[in-house]
């Protein structure tokens, strides 16, 4: 940002928007160089009726939270760092989709998420856990990725459910990422990435406990 922070606050806040009450972090920087914080704010703000709070920085053990912290977590596969910052297992939402059904060639069908291309989540191969509402939850192996290896360029979850054999296209739909696995990768030809999808999710059963039960 260019703007000087004195300039953003008459400008912007003040004239633009005309804030009366304004709540920021306790460490809310903008403005050119980020000298604007949450001190100037107060000074200015005062002076044209407008007010300032500041939320407090929230620590988990001894870790800020941030949302710059959840996505350094998420985006190196450190889920279980992201959810102690988010007190709550992180989840992937969505409708599901058709997809080209290459899955079911192999015996690995899979439900499909299309997902903005901004996920915080590192692409690659989870253990998951997969809710849908009024009904139990269950276990499996996903994709989160362009699927490289036949061509995609759009950002897919698509998820594998062990034992599970219900029609549930169009239902809404909750990917709770357990473990990351594996980057995603491009194979030479579709054998291989077959031969791994086999591997991830044999490795994704013991994981979870699950008697391994080949296709």
């Amino acid at each position: 940002c260019d703007i000087e922070p004195d300039d953003f606050i008459h400008d912007e806040l003040i004239k633009k928007l005309n804030v009366r009450h304004l709540i920021v972090g306790d460490d809310f920087r903008f403005g050119k160089d980020r000298k604007g914080d949450y001190a100037l704010l107060q000074k200015i703000g005062k002076a044209h009726g407008m007010t300032i709070e500041d939320s407090i920085t929230t620590r988990v053990a001894t870790n800020r939270v941030s949302s710059t912290r959840i996505r350094e977590a998420l985006s190196t596969g450190d889920i279980q760092s992201a959810n102690t910052l988010l007190t709550q297992p992180y989840q992937l939402s969505g409708r599901v989709v058709h997809g080209d059904k290459r899955g079911r060639t192999i015996g690995f069908p899979t439900l499909n998420l299309r997902l903005p291309d901004n996920i915080a989540a590192a692409k690659g191969v989870y253990a998951v856990k997969v809710h849908q509402r009024h009904d139990k939850s269950y276990y499996g192996v996903a994709n989160l990725g362009t699927r490289p290896t036949v061509g995609g360029d759009k950002i897919h979850l698509e998820t594998h459910i062990f034992d599970f054999d219900k029609d549930i296209y169009g239902r809404c739909v909750g990917i709770e990422l357990v473990k990351y696995m594996r980057p995603e990768q491009k194979f030479a030809d579709f054998n291989l990435l077959m031969a791994q999808i086999k591997k991830d999710a044999e490795q994704a059963r013991v994981l979870f406990g699950i008697k391994v039960k080949l296709p």
